[in-house]
């Protein structure tokens, strides 16, 4: 009984590490493909990526073409998913560094 439970759940967490993995690859997609680019997309994927090293290119690419734009909620965003970015990785205080600039566009 306790192996047949255990089996509905790694089943139950893996359909849910799939449907993640879908949700993220919809929105690179309709990112990559807006033009404009939709930084509401860009911050979206980053709130369900899973995987730091891509938190950190796509964080990047949010605080990028939000200076471009100057909008500082979006730089705020960028700064909080490249610090979340750090902070997954073990590298607390550089996580830590990018969590204080953003408050100054907070």
């Amino acid at each position: 009984m306790l192996l047949f439970a255990m089996g509905i759940n790694y089943a139950q967490s893996n359909l849910e590490s799939v449907q993640r993995h879908d949700l993220v690859d919809s929105l690179k997609r309709q990112y990559f493909q807006s033009n404009p680019k939709n930084l509401d997309l860009l911050v979206s994927l980053l709130q369900e990526e899973p995987n730091p090293d891509s938190m950190l290119k796509y964080g990047k690419i949010l605080f990028d073409e939000s200076i471009k734009d100057s909008s500082n909620l979006m730089t705020f965003q960028g700064f909080l998913h490249l610090g979340n970015g750090h902070i997954l990785k073990g590298e607390l205080s550089q996580g830590l560094e990018y969590y204080f600039e953003g408050l100054k566009y907070a």
